[in-house]
């Protein structure tokens, strides 16, 4: 962490220098907010702590130069997200918010991996290992562990409460591309099913009742997280809690 201070230091600044920011949704958009002089700052000192050759997915080309990304540094490490809710008068944990952006910026590059929401309903903690597969029902920890900036959870206005204990299958998928751009019903091309049918056919084998993929998506753990829990379809029984120990099946609505 030594090493990585004076990062740490810049984004403590460019936090405290937040609540100094006006509240008004256009001023503290992602570009508005990279127009600042600080902006200039913080962006040298994650150029010093992460050079281009170790995080290439932090920067970008513009004008024939890379540069730091405005996209992949305010908007995919919570960073942006975190200064507007300071702004807005939240109250953030700062510390927890630049340690976290600090260990985004000079961690290493997750590997990619494909999600499917299942339409099953499983045990708690349930953890099973199909081959290159993994059939899990996450514990809330597990999932905020995955998304960038844990330290917003309970201040972001969606929760990662509605998917805790859901069955997913996941797989590396290393030379998948991940995007911002949600990738819930995105079924073109082959199904799902046909894709990863080695590890859901002993699925069907195992059970009764149909099995059927509900929603497929990309996860960066700790970098991208594509799920917005509040288009996971739900059944009419969702009103069972998610932390109960039993999950309702989830349902195309």
């Amino acid at each position: 962490m030594s090493t990585n201070l004076p990062l740490r230091e810049t984004v403590l600044s460019w936090l405290e220098h937040a609540r100094t920011l006006p509240p008004t949704p256009q001023a503290i958009t992602d570009v508005a907010l990279a127009t600042l002089p600080q902006w200039d700052v913080l962006e040298d000192a994650v150029a010093a702590a992460a050079p281009r050759d170790e995080p290439p997915d932090l920067y970008g080309k513009v004008e024939g130069d890379w540069v730091p990304s405005i996209s992949a540094l305010l908007g995919e490490s919570g960073l942006g997200e975190a200064t507007r809710l300071i702004a807005q008068g939240a109250d953030v944990p700062v510390t927890e918010v630049a340690d976290s952006f600090v260990a985004f910026c000079t961690g290493p590059a997750p590997v990619p991996e494909r999600w499917l929401l299942l339409n099953a309903d499983l045990p708690r903690k349930t953890r099973i290992q199909l081959g290159q597969y993994t059939l899990q029902t996450f514990t809330l920890d597990e999932l905020r562990q995955a998304v960038p900036m844990a330290a917003l959870h309970g201040l972001r206005p969606r929760s990662l409460d509605l998917i805790t204990g859901a069955p997913f299958l996941h797989v590396p998928d290393p030379d998948r591309k991940v995007t911002r751009r949600p990738t819930w019903f995105d079924f073109t091309g082959p199904r799902p099913e046909a894709l990863h049918w080695q590890a859901l056919l002993p699925l069907v084998l195992w059970g009764s009742e149909l099995l059927r993929v509900d929603s497929v998506f990309t996860v960066a753990r700790g970098r991208r997280f594509d799920l917005n829990p509040k288009n996971v379809p739900r059944s009419s029984r969702s009103a069972t809690p998610a932390t109960s120990t039993s999950r309702p099946r989830t349902s195309r609505p």
